[in-house]
């Protein structure tokens, strides 16, 4: 052993991977596997419980701890597993989430320490718009429309949301559903209130979201004859759409809904089959 340990005893390195860590493994293994074996058929030679583990006695741990160092110099230190540095701005966020770049980003995508960043960033923006009395709702939506709360959304690949509150045409709470293609968070302010989204990937509104924004109102949309809106901006478009549109149909139908262009709400629509968005629709005659 005295030929492999040379190396180490005069240059005072172990090199990690190396050859040499290697060859010092192999002999020590083969020199105390040995000694072992020499040891214990000698009678006059008591050994401890292999499981002793005071400082004189323990020689099973002592021998596994110097193999385990020595194995691990053979094996070399394996890298560790990459963290995701804390960002300080938007910008940061956006280089560390690839998803935003095809839209297709999900709950899991925005860690805690990206949600702290976005959040700071939309509790600045947002205290302008919050509480502000509109002349209309479709003002707030416009006004909305043209925020930085709209470009902080498609910054950062994800829908945010805004609830208008039903007759008072304020915007009364701000949010951010950290998805792609879902406003996670506003269907707890549907009941009463008009929603305004944003669609980063573009698309069209649909048929899907009035529907989902009907269920808590049903009773004063049928009842008492209320209309619920959904407003959505994609891109440079601003879009709205009402309860009336999927009321008491049946497939295929009209999905109808209006663009903002020059001022004026312009109606548009789409036919729809069932099975192309698979929900029922929401209906006060029970058919």
């Amino acid at each position: 052993m005295e030929g492999v340990l040379s190396d180490i005893r005069n240059t005072g390195d172990l090199i990690v991977g190396s050859a040499q860590a290697k060859d010092i493994y192999d002999e020590v293994s083969h020199q105390l596997n040995a000694s072992i074996f020499r040891m214990s058929l000698i009678d006059d030679i008591p050994l401890p419980p292999a499981d002793d583990s005071t400082p004189s006695s323990g020689w099973l741990g002592d021998i596994k701890a110097l193999m385990e160092f020595l194995w691990g110099s053979v094996q070399g230190t394996p890298d560790p597993v990459p963290t995701v540095p804390m960002p300080v701005s938007v910008d940061n966020v956006i280089s560390q989430i690839p998803c935003i770049q095809s839209t297709s980003c999900t709950n899991t995508d925005y860690l805690p320490q990206h949600r702290v960043v976005i959040e700071d960033e939309l509790m600045d923006i947002a205290d302008d718009y919050m509480w502000v009395q509109y002349e209309t709702k479709d003002d707030a939506a416009e006004a909305l429309h043209n925020s930085p709360i709209k470009e902080l959304g498609d910054a950062i690949g994800s829908e945010v949301w805004a609830i208008i509150g039903g007759g008072s045409n304020r915007i009364l709470k701000i949010g951010i559903g950290y998805d792609s293609h879902n406003a996670w968070g506003a269907e707890e302010y549907y009941e009463g209130n008009e929603i305004w989204h944003t669609h980063p990937a573009q698309g069209l509104p649909n048929e899907l979201e009035i529907s989902r924004q009907m269920k808590p109102n049903m009773g004063s949309i049928c009842n008492n004859g209320a209309e619920r809106t959904s407003y959505v901006s994609a891109g440079d478009k601003l879009y709205k759409t009402s309860s009336n549109s999927v009321l008491n149909k049946s497939y295929p139908y009209d999905f109808v809904y209006s663009e903002y262009i020059d001022g004026n709400w312009i109606p548009k629509f789409r036919t729809y089959e069932r099975g192309r968005i698979n929900t029922p629709l929401p209906s006060c005659t029970g058919n």
